[in-house]
């Protein structure tokens, strides 16, 4: 009877262990379940996670942390999310047990491994205590930490538990992959609303299309029932465009009502909302409040429109109360602001009057040049504009520049006296300043010489002739004596001639100046022909200015000169251009004369100050005086002329 009721008692026993196990199977199911299904945040799934590995190890007591980084950010620091424990503690037991977490906890972290720790040994009756510590990780990080009280035979028994624990833990794994994915979702779902706002956009003319096509797309995409879009001018915030509706009263109580609303918005430049549920914003929310009451409880969200940072439009979108709020709606809604406020702007600045762009853009230019940025930039534009007024409106006097010559005014040529003379002696040498009568060359006179000897002679004696046969009283004899006579004078006559023949075989300077570059030395000995030139003599006193003055600009020269009388230029020689002269022009020449296959007219002046040194023959540049012309039109009139004449503009 006995042996029967023992063994009675132990297959109650046996029933009483299965029945627990399968309970706890349950339970353990439940939990991973749970741990499966989304969680609203981390703290509340690391609570079941910590839930669920204490049931696992069998565990006496459990705790959760989140790590957080502390007031020296190099430091962490441990905050509790969770804490199991199943008897009716007081609180100072509470916190001496996470604090005896705290201090394990630390010890892993800095080994940055899961440990299995013995915090109480067997005492013979009980088996011996450990603390099962897990490290959740995420991106390579410990992001979080759980760990669990538990009795164990010994070491082995408590490193499987630690086991089965890390394998629970690797739902963490799963839960930052779910959150990631409801993450890119949530952002994908806003990337598409948002090109689905800016497409909206796209396709519409003009900024009232535009308005009335975002506030419709944003209706159809959010669930709102109504959305209203309001544009600040100044202070004031007017509505633009209602959702679903073409034409409405701006006087009416609803839309003013809105932007009180939309201006409540744009005062504080932040999202506000007013919720009746009781998700509203910490901001100022009255004026969406009475609106709401307006409508009937509905929840009232506004987003402001920036563009550079500015508060350019509001956006109020109104909810039912059947559609409630949530933090990923609002988030869309501001990123969605920010890409339709600019676009908005771009399209409202279009569509206004082109004189009001114009201020616009005065006032825009004005702002920003007296703010403190770019201040080189600035700087540099503002010397680039002084610079472009400076060479359009600063007129200095044009000046057409050529080359020139410089010619002598008074020259003469010393040419051969008599014909089939004979170069005997060359007295001065190319260059020589010569003066008036000076002897410059002297031919062979010996036969002239002759002849005029023979001449006297016959002159002599006829008169000796005449003078006999004058005595005579003959008629006859007198006769003879006339002859004689006028032989005589014949002779002498002969002998005059002679006689000046002789004296121009001495070639004298006609005038004072300087001789030309002929060299007669090399002609010593040859017979010359009358009229062969000799020498070129110059005088340097008096010396003109002879400029080749290019087609192109004869007709300015011309027309200064016609209408002044004196015309005023500058020369600089090729010897000493760093001097300038001053001339005046007296003289053009009406016809062109080609060179350098080019057409040429010439224009005459005389210097003013020559200098001693100048000789005939010496080159430069000119520059003779046209009219006052912009510094502009001066770089930049060759080209002008050059396309209009190829141009036929």
């Amino acid at each position: 009877m006995t042996f029967i009721q023992t063994q009675t008692d132990r297959q109650r026993e046996q029933e009483r262990q299965q029945q627990q196990e399968q309970q706890k199977q349950i339970t353990r199911s439940r939990l991973v379940e749970k741990l499966l299904q989304p969680t609203p945040d981390l703290p509340q799934f690391l609570s079941d996670l910590v839930h669920v590995q204490a049931v696992i190890v069998a565990g006496t007591e459990a705790a959760a942390f989140i790590l957080q980084p502390g007031q020296d950010q190099t430091e962490l620091s441990l905050n509790n999310v969770a804490h199991i424990r199943p008897d009716n503690s007081d609180d100072s037991v509470r916190t001496q047990a996470l604090q005896a977490f705290s201090e394990l906890i630390g010890m892993c972290i800095q080994d940055g491994r899961d440990g299995a720790i013995e915090v109480a040994p067997t005492d013979g009756t009980r088996e011996a205590q450990y603390c099962l510590i897990t490290l959740l990780r995420a991106d390579g990080r410990v992001v979080a930490v759980t760990a669990v009280i538990t009795r164990c035979l010994d070491d082995q028994r408590s490193r499987q538990r630690l086991e089965s624990m890390q394998l629970i833990a690797g739902y963490f794994d799963v839960f930052l992959m779910r959150k990631n994915t409801e993450q890119m979702k949530l952002a994908a779902q806003n990337h598409q609303d948002v090109l689905q706002y800016a497409a909206a956009m796209s396709t519409s003319d003009g900024f009232k299309q535009s308005v009335a096509n975002v506030c419709n797309e944003l209706a159809t995409r959010t669930g709102a029932s109504r959305v209203s879009l309001g544009w600040c001018h100044g202070w004031r915030v007017k509505v633009e465009g209602l959702s679903h509706t073409e034409n409405f009263d701006k006087k009416q109580e609803l839309t003013v009502q809105i932007a009180r609303a939309m201006e409540e918005c744009a005062d504080q430049q932040e999202v506000t909302q007013f919720d009746p549920a009781g998700n509203s914003t910490a901001n100022n929310v009255r004026e969406a409040q009475a609106l709401s009451k307006l409508e009937g409880g509905t929840r009232v969200c506004s987003v402001p429109l920036r563009r550079k940072g500015e508060v350019v439009g509001v956006i109020t979108l109104e909810f039912p109360e059947t559609k409630p709020a949530n933090d990923h709606e609002l988030t869309g809604l501001a990123v969605a602001s920010e890409v339709l406020g600019p676009q908005l702007f771009d399209r409202w600045q279009n569509d206004r009057w082109l004189p009001v762009k114009a201020l616009y853009s005065a006032h825009n230019t004005l702002k920003w040049a007296k703010s403190p940025v770019h201040t080189l930039y600035k700087m540099i534009i503002v010397l680039v504009v002084l610079l472009l007024l400076f060479i359009s409106f600063y007129s200095p006097m044009h000046y057409v520049k050529a080359p020139f010559t410089l010619i002598a005014d008074n020259k003469r040529t010393v040419s051969v006296p008599i014909d089939g003379l004979r170069v005997d002696t060359v007295l001065v040498k190319p260059g020589e300043r010569v003066q008036e009568g000076q002897e410059l060359l002297r031919f062979d006179a010996s036969q002239l010489k002759t002849q005029l000897t023979t001449a006297q002679r016959k002159a002599a004696a006829k008169r000796v002739e005449a003078k006999n046969l004058e005595s005579d009283r003959d008629r006859d004899r007198r006769a003879e004596a006339r002859q004689a006579m006028l032989e005589a004078e014949q002779a002498d006559l002969e002998a005059k001639n002679l006689q000046m023949q002789v004296e121009k075989t001495i070639v004298k300077a006609p005038m004072s100046g300087y001789l030309g570059a002929a060299n007669l030395e090399q002609k010593r000995g040859d017979t010359m022909k009358i009229g062969e030139p000799l020498f070129e003599i110059t005088q340097i006193d008096s010396l003109r200015v002879e400029v080749k003055v290019a087609e192109r600009d004869i007709q300015r020269v011309q027309k200064r000169f016609s209408q002044d009388g004196k015309v005023v230029g500058l020369i600089r020689t090729k010897a000493r251009p760093d001097i300038e002269h001053k001339f005046v022009v007296d003289r053009i020449v009406e016809a062109g004369q080609s060179a350098d296959q080019q057409n040429k007219f010439i224009v005459y002046g005389r210097v003013e100050d020559p200098e001693a040194e100048w000789r005939p023959g010496q080159e430069g540049e000119a520059a003779i005086e046209s009219e006052p012309r912009s510094l502009l039109w001066q770089w930049t009139y060759r080209l002008w002329d050059y396309s209009r004449l190829k141009l036929w503009l």
